[in-house]
């Protein structure tokens, strides 16, 4: 699970619900376009639809999936009373800053279909603070629902009571629980979870002090250490990896290809080593890494930013065909196939990489390249966020906006822009990582904290909300 705020990757602390709904016009012909300032650029389009939640205190939104027939699955929590999610009002979570997760599935025309909320449903003895979160989401071939979550002791998922710390629950199409596994421990956040083709569950990040990944007894280490497991689809392990460097490591994303190999991006502070080669950057310092596994967990390849002089971090990773495609930032300079980058401040990157490992191209965009997915016509939708006076193809942006939120369709092949489309940010907290529709169309979503316009009219959180919204190809 990702989350982008306004310093790069943050952790999340409201909730998510849907209440209000704005529809842009059907018709496909005349389907809005956002305004180009200046440039060559075609013009993006604007959103299909939007929503935003809401309940008496805060909602937030973790992560968002779509399954195959277009449906969109929603995970997040919610603290306070009468949170609306597009069905009845949840129940209030108990106790004094309690949070309770929920569950919500929407048809692609953003009709609700179903929710659920999940926590506790009696406090156990001395403990003061309930909390149930799910952070992250994953839908497989059959429809299958795999939630990555967290709670305090007691926290009900539909099973029963279970250990503090971190979870994986499963839920059948309809958001019928089905199993959950406690992990025993904590995961860092931004930790993620991914299904392959066959609906075997990776779950990827980071973690300190004990946690049961499954193997049948405890890993403990004393740093955060990136981590990669594989369990079959009834939640049985089947194997993990974990990489207890000197310093820091986190892998904050994970993705199979369509032969089962695994593809992770992350980080790692001074020297990391990840089943490979040992990378080192300056002390005190992080550096992005990238790595591919074998659908049995042995080491393929892995890569840093070649001739980092500065900071980097690798973010979303897609991968289709033998393209590889991995979002990230960097301040400073680096090498990248035969071109040398350079920037005295934050800048977005999207890197091409064979699958094989092999450097292709990189592209700056803004001032953070946050994700990237690719869809089955084989172009690449990028999200991220730029500042006033970065050019995204389309001339620098005004200043009539702080920062602004940006989706550019890109090939994949070369990397050159289709379109872009900007929306003013002043009023986004942060936002989640991408999902894609088989028609090519994306869903975005996060928290608002003030009025945003996604092109369906003008959203307006009462305090801290949640939004979706879908874009148009």
């Amino acid at each position: 699970m990702r989350v982008w705020g306004r310093k790069g990757l943050c952790v999340l602390g409201a909730v998510w619900g849907l209440g209000a709904c704005g529809e842009a016009p059907p018709a496909e012909e005349g389907a809005p376009r956002a305004r180009v300032e200046q440039g060559s650029l075609l013009p993006g389009p604007l959103a299909r639809w939007a929503r935003q939640s809401h309940g008496t205190e805060n909602e937030a939104s973790h992560a968002v999936a779509i399954d195959r027939a277009g449906n969109i699955v929603m995970v997040g929590h919610y603290t306070g009373a009468a949170a609306d999610v597009g069905g009845s009002a949840f129940p209030p979570p108990l106790g004094l800053q309690g949070t309770r997760a929920f569950l919500a599935r929407y048809a692609p025309d953003g009709t609700h279909l179903g929710s659920r909320s999940f926590g506790h449903t009696a406090p156990p003895p001395d403990l003061l603070r309930l909390s149930t979160r799910f952070l992250d989401v994953a839908v497989d071939a059959a429809g299958g629902i795999t939630v990555l979550g967290e709670g305090t002791l007691g926290t009900d998922v539909g099973g029963g009571g279970m250990p503090a710390g971190a979870f994986l629950a499963h839920y059948g199409p309809g958001g019928d629980y089905e199993w959950a596994r406690p992990l025993k421990g904590e995961l860092s956040p931004g930790s993620s979870v991914a299904v392959d083709a066959e609906g075997h569950i990776l779950l990827a990040g980071s973690f300190s002090g004990s946690v049961d990944l499954g193997s049948g007894s405890p890993r403990l280490v004393p740093k955060a250490s990136a981590f990669l497991v594989k369990y079959a689809p009834d939640g049985r392990w089947l194997w993990d990896r974990v990489f207890a460097n000197a310093q820091a490591s986190h892998f904050g994303d994970v993705t199979p290809d369509n032969h089962g190999h695994v593809y992770v991006s992350g980080f790692f502070t001074g020297t990391g080593q990840f089943g490979g080669q040992v990378f080192t950057v300056p002390e005190g310092q992080r550096g992005p890494v990238i790595a591919r596994y074998t659908a049995a967990g042995e080491h393929v390849w892995s890569e840093p930013l070649r001739e980092l002089v500065g900071r980097a971090e690798f973010r979303g990773i897609a991968v289709q065909g033998t393209r590889l495609l991995v979002t990230g930032g960097f301040s400073g300079r680096f090498a990248f196939g035969r071109d040398t980058f350079d920037s005295p401040g934050e800048q977005g990157l999207l890197l091409a990489y064979h699958r094989d490992g092999g450097e292709l191209w990189a592209k700056p965009m803004g001032s953070a390249a946050l994700d990237v997915q690719i869809d089955p016509r084989d172009d690449a939708m990028v999200m991220g966020f730029a500042e006033p006076g970065n050019d995204l193809g389309m001339g620098p942006l005004p200043p009539a906006s702080s920062r602004y939120l940006f989706l550019t369709k890109v090939d994949r092949a070369q990397g050159n822009q289709r379109w872009v489309t900007t929306f003013a940010a002043d009023g986004i907290v942060q936002v989640n990582k991408l999902a894609a529709s088989l028609d090519g169309e994306s869903i975005v979503s996060g928290i608002l904290a003030g009025p945003t316009d996604f092109g369906t009219g003008l959203l307006t959180p009462e305090q801290t909300a949640a939004f979706v919204f879908r874009l148009r190809q």
